[in-house]
Order: C-alpha cells, then structure tokens, then sequence
C-alpha cells in the first residue's frame, strides 16, 4: 500500500513538474482571455473607466503610455467595477508586446480588464483571440447593456456576419424594459466618417485611411440604433483619437441623431485624458479624467465647437486624401464620375480647338 502511495506521489509530481516545462519551453503563461472574464450584474450603483488608444505616442518605441501608467495607482482607488479600452493597446501583436501591456497595466489593476480590436490590435488576429479572446461580445450591468463591436474586420462577409449578431441583439434590447442605456464601442469613429456634421473629428483623428471599407458597416449600425431610439440613452464611444497631431476627447450630444457621440484616446500628451461614467440610478454621468494631476472635467466642453475652434489652424497633412473622399461621398458616385468624364472632355475640346485653330493659322 505504501509503495503505491509513493507510486501515486511520484507520478504526480513528475506530471507537475512536465507541466511547468512545457509552459517555460513554449515561453507562454496560463492566460485567462480578458474579455471571457465575466462582469456581474448589479443592482446597484456603480462606476467604470473607459480609455483609449492605450499606447500613446507612435513616435516613442515604449509602450503603453508613461501617463496611464503613472496613474495605476489612482485608478485603483477609484474603485471601478471595470476598465474598458476603446483599443490599439500596443503598437503591433506579437507576445513581446502583449506581454508587455498585460503586466505592466492589465495585471497591475486591481478590477477587470476589458477591450476593443485596435488596427494595432489585430495585425495578428490569432495572437488577440488568444489574449483577449472574443473581438465582439456584450453584457448587461444593472440597467446598462454594453455592445463591443470590430471595427477592424476587412471582409464583408465578417461584417455582416456582426452586423446580423448585432440587429439580433438590438431587438432583444429593445424588448427589456429593465435596459435603460445602451453603451455601442468601437475603436474606429465610423460615426464620424459617415455623418457630414462631424467632419472636423475625423479630419483630425489618428488614422483616416483605413476607413474606406468600413462604410457599410458603420451604415448598418447607425441604421439599426432607429429601432431603440425612443426607447433607450444610446452612448457611442470610439477611440482612435489622441496623439500629438490630434486631441484625447471629442463629446456631443447628437438631438437630431438621438445618439451620445464621444470619442478619447492617449497620445502621451499634456492633455491626456480618459473617461470616468457613473451610474446612479440609472442616470449616466460622464467626467474626463485629466492624467497630468488628474482633475476631473466636464466632457461637454469638449464637442464639435470646442475641435473647431482648435483645428481651425492647423493642417493635418495626413488627411488630405480623406478630405477629398468627403468631398466625393457629399455626390453620388455615378454622379461624380460623370463631372470628372465631363471635366477631361472639356479640357479635349479645349485643347483641340486649340490645335485647329494653329493649323488654320
């Protein structure tokens, strides 16, 4: 019996000790995905931080931004029920990088973790899925409902594959009286690109470019939020905002939308901020956590007056393209076509003549 029992202790401790090999030869921890950590719902009232572009300042090779990390300690004594990144949270996805976010910030707090898909985020979508899990998801917190959506999806058939997860789940919202507010996050402000009014935001966020094909997705989300207009506070954060060239909080009040559009994001900066939203009976109040001395502000300072007052200066070189795409989507395609076919024809019969009138010369 007793050699048994050794036998037992032996195997046991040799499949323990191949364990923790396997684990050091393949250089990955056990790792529960942030986004599979599942956030109670309670009944009472609450608090959360929501941030975006974690990483800060392109320019810099370190990573996340030294603003956010000198504020950890501050973050935990606001006591949030969780933290939610409106993504890009390092520069590209390999383990190095992520490995780096995770313990120098996701591990260091002392309340869930969640995310958004980044650009940045997803330049390897296997290595996300394995540390973040799920790239769109949603959960209900007392009287709120929270819809993660991928903005980084470049297939349309990925797209509308979400796009029917999500007209699903707005009907279903649109049938419980106990949601009251209704949080959609996305780390692209396709918001911005599609409605004219808000231009100067996305003229000014980080990246433009990437846009192009995300038209009929953003179009699809604003397009099923009709059916809950009436019925819900609508909330749309985004978060590819923030570095040097662009600024860490855009909020309005969208009356005729019927929708709450705000966007943060870090860049490293003097004015970097993220978000504090606290619920208190079901009535929402947002402030703007300032990183440098952490004064909290009101974000309704911040809208589309407030961007144009500060953009009206400056010229972002990197928008030129997308300047001219909003000039093209203010026509109908076949529309512009025609001016551009008209316009080269003009400029033939111009030069022709011209030519004919040389000759007779």
């Amino acid at each position: 019996m007793l050699n048994n029992f050794k036998l037992k202790y032996f195997k046991s401790f040799f499949c323990f000790l191949y364990l923790i090999c396997f684990q050091l030869l393949n250089g990955k921890e056990q790792y529960i995905p942030t986004n599979d950590i599942k956030i109670g719902n309670i009944n009472s009232d609450y608090n959360f931080l929501v941030g975006g572009h974690l990483y800060g300042d392109p320019r810099q090779t370190s990573s996340p931004a030294s603003t956010l990390l000198l504020n950890i300690q501050n973050f935990n004594q606001l006591n949030p029920l969780f933290f939610i990144s409106l993504g890009d949270n390092y520069r590209s996805a390999n383990d190095v990088n992520i490995k780096q976010f995770i313990n120098s910030f996701v591990e260091k707090l002392n309340f869930p973790f969640l995310t958004i898909a980044g650009n940045h985020d997803v330049t390897d979508r296997k290595k996300f899925n394995e540390y973040f899990g799920k790239s769109y998801y949603d959960f209900s917190v007392g009287s709120e409902h929270f819809i993660i959506l991928d903005s980084e999806f470049e297939s349309l058939e990925n797209q509308r594959k979400q796009i029917k997860y999500f007209d699903e789940l707005i009907i279903k919202i649109s049938q419980n009286n106990i949601i009251s507010n209704v949080f959609i996050l996305t780390h692209k402000l396709l918001w911005a690109d599609l409605l004219n009014k808000y231009d100067i935001v996305f003229q000014n966020s980080n990246n433009t470019s990437l846009y192009d094909n995300q038209v009929e997705f953003g179009e699809n989300i604003l397009k099923s939020l009709d059916i809950i207009k009436n019925l819900k506070n609508i909330f749309w954060l985004s978060g590819d905002v923030g570095i040097w060239r662009s600024f860490p909080l855009f909020y309005e009040k969208d009356i005729k939308e019927d929708i709450t559009f705000v966007a943060t994001g870090l860049g490293d900066t003097k004015n970097d901020m993220i978000l504090s939203i606290a619920v208190q009976n079901g009535e929402i109040t947002m402030e703007a956590l300032a990183l440098n001395g952490l004064k909290r502000l009101k974000v309704e300072k911040y809208n589309s007056m407030f961007w144009k007052k500060l953009f009206a200066k400056k010229s972002n070189p990197q928008n030129i393209i997308s300047t001219f795409k909003i000039y093209i989507q203010k026509f109908k395609l076949k529309e512009t076509i025609l001016y551009i076919m008209l316009t080269f024809f003009i400029i033939f019969l111009f030069f022709i003549t011209i030519s004919i009138k040389r000759c007779n010369d």
